[in-house]
């Protein structure tokens, strides 16, 4: 796994370096930006939809299996080096906007939800991709775009006339270590159910 995981490096170390500038300026707010946090995780996802849409377009996978290497250490290389990559732009940012002066307890609870939200996307994109290809992750992406920018607005009206029920009060008053350690476990459990399920999928896949 350790050389499939350096091939991925020395592919994307590029593309790395130029979100990771993407990263530090909005951190800086140099490109001025709501939420910077936020936007890194949005960026480390774009970074792992354009590098399987560039795998597909040079038949990456084709040359991948014709090594000696399994499927199951290529789907969990996969895994572990695009998570590596999320953690690094999501630490990326923690470190430049504690440097600025950012309060750090609002930078742990917003680091939390940037770590569990980018690993339940990896949960969702990984399986949906290795079944149906890069074609319809495009199609897919694009639809959960428009439906978020239609959401929101949607949300900030209910949020504004019915306090959506007392419910974001309500969580935001757990405390944040039973909180966190819960949606913790519950992210892992399916992490492992997605790499389990990718395994399968990319095992009875034809290149």
């Amino acid at each position: 796994m350790r050389s499939i995981l350096y091939k991925e490096f020395m592919v994307e170390r590029t593309m790395i370096l130029i979100y990771a500038a993407a990263v530090v300026l909005f951190s800086l707010r140099v490109v001025p930006i709501f939420f910077p946090l936020a936007l890194s995780v949005c960026l480390a996802a774009f970074f792992m939809f354009t590098s399987m849409v560039h795998e597909d377009m040079n038949n990456t996978h084709v040359l991948i299996n014709s090594l000696p290497v399994d499927r199951k250490t290529v789907v969990t290389a996969k895994y572990v080096f695009y998570l590596a990559v999320g953690v690094g732009f999501i630490a990326l940012d923690i470190l430049l906007e504690a440097a600025a002066g950012a309060r750090l307890p609002d930078i742990a609870r917003q680091s939390g939800l940037a770590l569990l939200g980018f690993a339940w996307f990896v949960s969702v994109f990984f399986p949906v991709y290795i079944w149906h290809g890069s074609r319809f992750v495009q199609i897919a992406v694009v639809t959960l775009f428009v439906m978020g920018a239609m959401a929101i607005p949607i949300v900030h009206h209910l949020r504004e006339k019915t306090g959506l029920w007392g419910i974001p009060d309500a969580v935001a008053s757990l405390p944040d270590a039973p909180l966190y350690g819960l949606a913790a476990a519950a992210t892992g459990l399916v992490l492992i159910a997605s790499w389990f399920l990718s395994v399968r999928l990319y095992e009875r896949k034809q290149f």
